[in-house]
């Protein structure tokens, strides 16, 4: 795929050779947005023609990668932008045809592109066996464990796209599956004042780096009607301590605040019939007095 933004005019043979490569081949700019790839890239790893690769509003390499090693890629292109040279992962790709292992090649481009940029090629690994098993294991583990949690569970990345969630606020999100969550938006989920709120908190979480603990909320979500939650934002950190997204949890309190304020009436109510009941224990008090002033008034 190619494209004319901050890539200056290449030969028509050069591209071809690009995508001639028997390797998948990327290119992006220092707003990490595509320029070009290879057809081995786009077409035979992913799936997608040149047009609709770079059409997309997300990074359709990374919603491809498994979601452990989302973060791990977004904070290596980070660094690599802010300082110039070379890297290598390997990852796990989830793709059409099923799961598949390459050692990632990332290269700063300090020439050619106005403001820089970064190069990226794939080798695929022979067999999983060359993979860290271990690590992918982990990661399958880490997830069901989120999955088994009672409470929802998100983290979104520096442009707040969703990386990932488990399964409980896939659901309260109205969506059908988690993976359906990923590389998505608040403004794909919500609605755009509801969205336009949650954009804002996760702003001041990124750009302050203070966390937001057990703000209680009264919410309307897709899946639900009216209801209360707890919610806690922490800003999200790379291996470095550097900023790189936002993670939430929340648990649901509807049940708590109905009972809140239900003991609220019914002390409301006791109180009502505690004072009832004063009255009437002052009124047979002022009665009998008077009952008696009577009797000493006829005795006389």
């Amino acid at each position: 795929m190619s494209g004319p933004t901050g890539l200056s005019s290449s030969p028509k043979l050069f591209r071809q050779i690009i995508d001639d490569l028997p390797i998948p081949l990327f290119v992006k700019n220092a707003k990490l947005q595509y320029l070009f790839s290879s057809k081995s890239f786009h077409h035979n790893l992913l799936g997608l023609s040149s047009s609709q690769a770079l059409a997309s509003q997300n990074d359709v390499f990374l919603s491809a990668l498994k979601p452990k090693f989302r973060l791990q890629f977004l904070s290596l292109q980070r660094q690599l932008l802010a300082s110039p040279g070379n890297t290598s992962i390997d990852v796990g790709l989830d793709l059409p045809g099923g799961s598949s292992f390459y050692r990632l090649h990332l290269t700063s481009i300090t020439s050619g592109i106005s403001g820089g940029g970064l190069i990226g090629y794939l080798i695929r690994l022979n067999d999983s066996s060359s993979f860290p098993a271990k690590s992918e294991e982990s990661g399958d583990l880490i997830q069901r464990i989120v999955d088994l949690l009672p409470v929802g569970v998100f983290w979104k990345d520096h442009n707040f796209k969703y990386l990932g969630c488990n399964q409980v606020f896939a659901q309260d999100a109205n969506q059908s599956s988690a993976s359906a969550v990923i590389g998505k938006t608040d403004f794909e989920i919500y609605s755009e004042d509801r969205a336009k709120k949650y954009r804002e908190d996760d702003q001041n979480v990124f750009v302050q780096g203070k966390s937001k603990i057990n703000q209680e909320e009264k919410r309307t979500l897709p899946s639900k009607k009216d209801h209360w939650i707890r919610l806690s934002k922490i800003p999200l950190t790379d291996p470095a301590g550097q900023i790189i997204g936002v993670v939430g949890v929340y648990d649901d309190i509807t049940d708590i605040k109905k009972a809140e304020s239900e003991l609220t009436d019914k002390l409301a109510q006791l109180e009502k019939i505690n004072r009832f009941m004063v009255g009437r224990e002052l009124k047979m008090i002022e009665l009998k007095n008077r009952i008696r002033q009577l009797e000493e008034q006829l005795k006389q």
